[in-house]
C-alpha cells in the first residue's frame, strides 16, 4: 500500500533497554530519498516525557507534507506540586472522540525543574490544528514559587512567575492557565 503524500508520517524506533544499537542497522526510506539511517553504535535521543513509553531512547524522523510546530517549555514547581497538572492536547480531537487525542499529561515533583521541547519529541505539533495548553493547580494557590514559561516556534505564549494566582476553575478549588495556538 502507498503512503499518502499529503500526509505526514512520523516513523520512531523506541529502545526500552537504554543501550543503544548493537548490532544490525535499519533504514528508513521514503520517495527514494534516506529519512533515517540507524547504525551500531549509535545511541539515539532520549524521550524524558514520552507520554506512552516513559523514558527511553529513540530514533526519529518525520516525512511527508509536516507543518510540525516547535513547542518548548520550562516549569519550575513550588511545595505542592503533586496538586498540579499540564494537559496539552489536540483541540479538534477532544470534540471528536476525547479517548483519541494525541496529548502530553503530565504530573511533576515538588520543588523540581522540568524541560520539554517537541524537537526531541515522539510528537508533532500539526501548525494547521488547533492545540490547548492547560496547567492546573488543584490546591487552589497558584505558584507560591517557580513559575513556567511555554514557547510556540520561538514565541511565549504563556509565563507564569511565582505568586501568579492563576485564573479560580468554576466548580471547585483549582486555578489554571490556559491558552490556544496552532490554527485556532
Amino acid at each position: 500500500q502507498c503512503l499518502d503524500p499529503e500526509e505526514c508520517y512520523t516513523f520512531v524506533l523506541f529502545d526500552y533497554g537504554e543501550d543503544g544499537l548493537e548490532s544490525g542497522g535499519l533504514t528508513v526510506t521514503a520517495g527514494g530519498d534516506v529519512e533515517l539511517s540507524v547504525q551500531p553504535g549509535d545511541t539515539g535521543a532520549i524521550c524524558d516525557i514520552c507520554a506512552e513509553t516513559g523514558r527511553t531512547l529513540h530514533w526519529l524522523t518525520r516525512f511527508g507534507n509536516c507543518h510540525c510546530m516547535s513547542v518548548e517549555f520550562t516549569l519550575e514547581t513550588d511545595s505542592d506540586a503533586s496538586r498540579l497538572a499540564l494537559v496539552i492536547a489536540d483541540a479538534l480531537a477532544i470534540q471528536a472522540d476525547p479517548a483519541d487525542v494525541m496529548l502530553i499529561v503530565l504530573v511533576f515533583e515538588n520543588n523540581s525543574g522540568y524541560t520539554y521541547n517537541s524537537e526531541s519529541d515522539v510528537l508533532c505539533y500539526d501548525g494547521r490544528n488547533c492545540y490547548k495548553i492547560l496547567l492546573t493547580n488543584f490546591a487552589g494557590d497558584g505558584f507560591e514559587t517557580g513559575g513556567a514559561s511555554f514557547m510556540v516556534d520561538g514565541e511565549e505564549v504563556l509565563v507564569i512567575k511565582a505568586g501568579d494566582p492563576g485564573s479560580p476553575c468554576t466548580d471547585s478549588e483549582c486555578v489554571y492557565w490556559y491558552v490556544e495556538f496552532g490554527s485556532c
